[in-house]
Parts: structure tokens; C-alpha cells; sequence
């Protein structure tokens, strides 16, 4: 009966919480099982239990498994709630990341372009959710070495972020940066990475460990692309603030960038004052 797959449901979530997965998941197929046999496969609870279940399989490293299932489960929710319904969209973003995860970037992009349209076609170009959209699709071809079309995404989410100064728009300028960096365009990136710095200033007294572990972030992706000067200036920032608020350990790790850093650079004399400072 329904209230039996609605039980294996919640046995599931209790195993799961347990961390025993294998139980988990045989739980998850019996409730399939019994929705197929009482012809409930047509319902957002049918949806919600594949969902549930794909992600049992990839906790259990069956990738081939876990896409099948999901795709059943975005296919059901189509079907059932359309595809304006936010469960809908959100199932395409999450099966776009699995895909991205595996490097299948042709078959991400595709999902998300599918939500993009979607969410433009029923709110608006200027959402949230439109926004980090492109910003996922921007990342998706830089992961992909795709720049060109990278940089498109990121300058059109910026041009959207463009009046908020938010703190995306701290993250997708140094990201802009590094893909103008990566094709030889040094003087955009350098732009962009300014630019990210500069948005990120304003945000120093109320985000107060944000705004650091954010600079540190950012001085890596400084630093990945040959901005070495840059990178030491915002990981010294950086470190001169943790020497006061955070453990040795977390300092420690700050120390090995600048090692980094400076190794990249040729900057020997700094390299060795960085090691010295960790010893």
C-alpha cells in the first residue's frame, strides 16, 4: 500500500542518518518497487523517492546507476508538476552538477541551459536563480578550458550584478580574470581582478571572517595565474589578520601559500622568510 512505501521512506531517512547506506538503499528500492505495483508511479512522491535514491547509489561510488535513476526522476517530474515547477529546475541543476563532477561537460551544459530558459521564460533575466545559473555555466566552460564562452557567462551575470556590488560579483570578476588571463589577455584580467578587490573592500567590516577566508580565495586564484605581486600583497593581508584571530594550524596554511607564492614568482628571499616564519 502507499502508507508501506511512505514507511520505507522514512526508514530510509533513519538509516541514512545512521550513515548505514546499503540499508538505505534497499529500503528506497522496496518503496519504488511498491509505488510500481500500485501505479503510483505517476507523483511527485514516485519523483522525490528516485531522487532520494540516486543519491543512495552515489554514495555507494554507482555512478551509472545513480544518472539513470535521477533522469527517471526529472523525466516523472516533468510529467507530473511541469516544467515550470521549481522541483523541476532544482533536479536539473543537481543532475548538471553530477554530470559536470564526471566531466560529461556537453550533457551539463545542455541541463542548464534547459533551466536557464526555464527560469528566464517564467520570472525574469535577472533572478537569483537566473544569475547563478550563468555563473555555473560560466564555470562549467572554464572547467571545460572553453574560455571564450566562459568569459560570455560571466560578463553577462556581471552586467546583471552590475548595480548590487554583492559579493558575487567579487567572485565572478577574479573568475573573469582568470579566464581572460588564461588567453593571454592580461590587461582584462587585471581589470577584472582589481575590480574584484575593490567590490570586496566594502564588504571588510560586516563579513569580518568571510571577507578573509574570501581574500584568501581569491589571492589563489591571484597566484594560479601568474598575478604573484597581487597574490602576495592580499595573502599577507590575509595572514597578518589570522596571526591574531585563528589557530597555528589555519596560520600554517596561510604560510604554505605564500611559500607557494613566492616560489612561483623567482621571489627566493621571500620564499625563505615564508619558511622561516613556518618553522
Amino acid at each position: 500500500s502507499q502508507r508501506t512505501a511512505i514507511a520505507y521512506d522514512n526508514l530510509a531517512i533513519a538509516h541514512q542518518n545512521m550513515r548505514n547506506y546499503t540499508q538505505a538503499r534497499i529500503c528506497l528500492e522496496r518503496s519504488v518497487d511498491i509505488q510500481k505495483k500500485i501505479k503510483l508511479t505517476n507523483s511527485k512522491d514516485y519523483a522525490i523517492t528516485l531522487q532520494n535514491l540516486s543519491y543512495q547509489y552515489l554514495m555507494e561510488q554507482d555512478t551509472i546507476s545513480a544518472v539513470r535513476i535521477y533522469r527517471e526522476s526529472i523525466e516523472t517530474s516533468k510529467n507530473v508538476l511541469g516544467t515550470t515547477h521549481p522541483l523541476y529546475v532544482s533536479q536539473l541543476l543537481d543532475l548538471a552538477s553530477l554530470e559536470v563532477h564526471y566531466g560529461r561537460y556537453d550533457k551539463a551544459d545542455v541541463l542548464l541551459a534547459e533551466a536557464q530558459y526555464i527560469e528566464r521564460d517564467t520570472h525574469s533575466d535577472s533572478t537569483e536563480l537566473y544569475i547563478d545559473i550563468l555563473i555555473k555555466r560560466g564555470t562549467l566552460h572554464k572547467e571545460a578550458e572553453d574560455h571564450k564562452n566562459a568569459i560570455s557567462y560571466f560578463q553577462k551575470s556581471l552586467d546583471i550584478l552590475q548595480n548590487t556590488k554583492s559579493y558575487n560579483y567579487c567572485e565572478v570578476s577574479a573568475l573573469l580574470g582568470s579566464c581572460y588571463y588564461a588567453i593571454g589577455r592580461q590587461k582584462e584580467a587585471r581589470k577584472s581582478y582589481l575590480e574584484s578587490i575593490s567590490t570586496l573592500e566594502t564588504y571588510r567590516s560586516t563579513l569580518k571572517d568571510d571577507y578573509y577566508n574570501y581574500l584568501l580565495n581569491v589571492s589563489d586564484i591571484f597566484s594560479n595565474n601568474g598575478e604573484y605581486q597581487l597574490a602576495d600583497s592580499c595573502y599577507n593581508e590575509v595572514y597578518s589578520w589570522y596571526k591574531k584571530n585563528k589557530s597555528k594550524d589555519e596560520l600554517l596554511h596561510v604560510i604554505e601559500r605564500l611559500c607557494t607564492n613566492a616560489y612561483r614568482a623567482h621571489d627566493y628571499n621571500n620564499e625563505i622568510k615564508y619558511i622561516s616564519d613556518r618553522i
